[in-house]
Parts: structure tokens; C-alpha cells; sequence
């Protein structure tokens, strides 16, 4: 059943983020493979960024398997859908032989094989991305390359800050930084008005001030606001 858009339990709204999500659509047009790092401190919205990223590139026709994390401790049922994948990746795997997978990625080959040819683009999302150094090599150096091979893949990773070899790669990493104040002070306008009794400017003001910084409240903010004051 569909999630009505004015629930407490829809997903959170993309607040201020119009210049980056169409910086992000502009890798989509290109015709080429690329690969894009998104970074910024916790809660400035990198994961509903790249939310927003695949839907707008699933409404495109592109294969978009969901988000995965990488991190040292993944174990290897994450990386089950990418068997075939893993498998015929060049050069040594350092995820073949493990009983328990140091990472994963979020794609398929299985995807990518049952469309008709020329292949549908593809979509590769990482929602954090801390593998332990041998398997970054391998991810990073082979296995990725390999699957932009054959154009468009398009590899997107969000971070909280850019280092290492992810340094080298990402020649112009997407820095977030505060969401666009005048964008949240109308989401909180918009939420307000719909509260018994609405919410003044005052308030509006103030949580606009208090949650510039802290993206990541704002949702939990205005969910507490309608439980607390329910809708007029």
C-alpha cells in the first residue's frame, strides 16, 4: 500500500538540494561512464540525495539495483546477488575465497545480462564506503573499472569525507554543505500552517535557524511537531 506524502512515515522531503541533484542528472546526459562521490558531514543528506539520484535515474530507464554499504564488517550473504559478477571480475578477488566478506557492492550482473543489447545504462550506488584496504584496491583499481568498461556506467558513492585512493578518483568529489535556508524555512511554513493551532513566524523562525545545520533533524522535527499538534 502507498505511503500518502503527508505522512509521518513518507520519505523525508529533498530540502535545498535542487543544484545538486542537477549537477548528479548532468552524468546521466553525458553518454560516458563516470564516477561521482558525494560528501559531507553526518546529516547534511547524502543518503536522500542519493535516493533522489536513483529515482530520477530508474524514471529514465536506468538499471538502478538498491544502495549498499560497504563496510569492514559485511558479511558475505550482501554480496550473494553479485556472484556471477565477483566471479568474472580481472585480476585477483580478494572476496572469492572469503567465508566472511570484507565488502559488497551494489550491483548485478544479472541485471545487466538480461536486457536486450544495447545494455540499459546502469546505476551503481555505495551508501558509505569503508572496506579494508586489500578489497578498496581491488573495488577501486579492477573490479570497478571493469564494469565502466562498457559505457554508460555511472558509480556513485556517498561519503562523510573523501581520502586515499577515493581522493585520486574523485577529481571534483559533490561537497554538501547546508541545506538552502529560504528552501527549509518553506517546508517548515508549509508543515506549520497545518498544525492546530499553526505554527507562528517566531517558530518557524527559530527551527529554521536550529536545523540549517542539522539536515538530519528536520524530518524527526516535523514528525514530533504532528504527533504533538496534530493537523488543524
Amino acid at each position: 500500500m502507498a505511503v500518502p506524502v503527508d505522512s509521518p512515515f513518507a520519505t523525508p522531503a529533498l530540502l535545498g538540494r535542487d543544484a545538486e541533484l542537477a549537477q548528479l542528472a548532468a552524468t546521466l546526459e553525458s553518454g560516458d561512464s563516470q564516477f561521482v562521490v558525494i560528501a559531507g558531514p553526518a546529516g547534511t543528506g547524502k543518503t536522500r540525495l542519493l535516493e533522489a539520484f536513483g529515482e530520477l535515474a530508474s524514471m529514465r530507464g536506468w538499471i538502478v539495483p538498491a544502495a549498499v554499504e560497504i563496510s569492514e564488517s559485511t558479511g558475505q550473504e550482501a554480496l550473494e546477488p553479485l556472484r556471477t559478477l565477483t566471479e568474472g571480475a580481472p585480476a585477483a578477488n580478494p572476496l572469492a575465497n572469503s567465508g566472511t566478506v570484507a565488502a559488497t557492492v551494489a550491483a548485478t550482473k544479472a541485471a545487466a545480462d538480461d536486457v536486450d543489447r544495447p545494455r540499459r545504462p546502469l546505476l551503481v550506488r555505495f551508501d558509505g564506503f569503508r572496506p579494508e584496504p586489500a578489497v578498496e584496491s581491488w573495488l577501486l583499481d579492477e573490479f570497478l573499472p571493469s564494469l565502466m568498461d562498457e559505457p554508460p556506467v555511472v558509480v556513485a558513492i556517498a561519503v562523510p569525507d573523501v581520502s586515499g585512493r577515493l581522493a585520486e578518483l574523485a577529481d571534483e568529489p559533490l561537497l554538501l554543505g547546508p541545506p538552502d535556508a529560504d528552501a527549509l524555512r518553506a517546508r517548515l511554513e508549509r508543515v506549520g500552517a497545518e498544525l492546530a493551532p499553526p505554527a507562528s513566524e517566531e517558530e518557524v523562525a527559530t527551527m529554521t535557524a536550529a536545523l540549517v545545520d542539522r539536515p538530519a533533524l528536520i524530518e524527526p522535527l516535523i514528525r514530533a511537531l504532528r504527533f504533538a499538534r496534530p493537523n488543524a
